[in-house]
């Protein structure tokens, strides 16, 4: 990914509100890391020694085959 690029599955946050006579209003809407308080795990990481260890945004993050592969723990009793 470039520099500077945010990539292309960040999130986003909207509220809306729908009022007697059914009229729909966009209330407020967040995007890239502006959702991050609703995620608790975050909040914990910000307040961690190393933080989120972060070199770019949310690059920590992975899909459960993204993760390098590490060979087998041996058997302490064998």
């Amino acid at each position: 990914m470039p520099a500077g690029s945010t990539g292309t599955e960040l999130p986003g946050l909207s509220s809306f509100h729908k009022d007697d006579a059914g009229e729909i209003f966009h209330a407020y809407s967040s995007y890239a890391r502006g959702g991050e308080e609703l995620i608790g795990t975050l909040m914990i990481l910000d307040r961690a020694p190393k933080g989120r260890n972060e070199k770019s945004t949310m690059d920590f993050v992975r899909r459960h085959d993204e993760y390098e592969k590490r060979p087998k723990a041996r058997d302490c009793c064998a």
